[in-house]
């Protein structure tokens, strides 16, 4: 086969930021996800890829429920409106193939049971620690733009 016709591979990945209010405090869930790819262990949100015939809003509320075993409680908005997400894409796993992630923001409910198999650890934490937590850059870039949208 010839590689050079090859299309290039691309992943695309939906996910959720999880938020709670506890005692009028807002608090978000970051995973630490498990060495994937030759990569490293690394703090970030609910993430995954599609299955055939599901909707991004689909696919992002059954990994928050795989991952966490968390339920959604609502969808957030952002100041105009409308759903609030955010869109970043990076080179991802030792192979670098281009990466397409959109999370959401939604309000959750129940009690955390990590995935073993891909998740060592979550941690809720405040808003204002979010950021310090996040191992990436792009993810802490666009969480700084999806805080700014937050409408409460």
């Amino acid at each position: 086969m010839d590689k050079g016709n090859k299309e290039e591979e691309t992943w695309v990945s939906f996910g959720l930021i999880p938020v709670k209010k506890e005692e009028n405090i807002y608090q978000f869930l970051l995973l630490k996800h498990k060495n994937w790819e030759g990569g490293v262990d690394h703090w970030s949100f609910c993430k995954g890829g599609p299955e055939p015939g599901e909707t991004e809003l689909q696919t992002a509320e059954r990994e928050l429920r795989e991952e966490t075993n968390l339920t959604l409680k609502k969808w957030l908005k952002g100041k105009d409106g409308e759903l609030l997400s955010g869109l970043m894409q990076y080179k991802a796993g030792k192979r670098k193939i281009p990466k397409t992630v959109r999370l959401y923001v939604g309000e959750v409910e129940g009690e955390v049971e990590i995935q073993a198999e891909e998740i060592s650890e979550s941690r809720w934490v405040n808003i204002d620690d979010v950021e310090s937590l996040i191992t990436y850059e792009q993810e802490k870039q666009l969480w700084r733009e999806l805080k700014d949208k937050i409408s409460w």
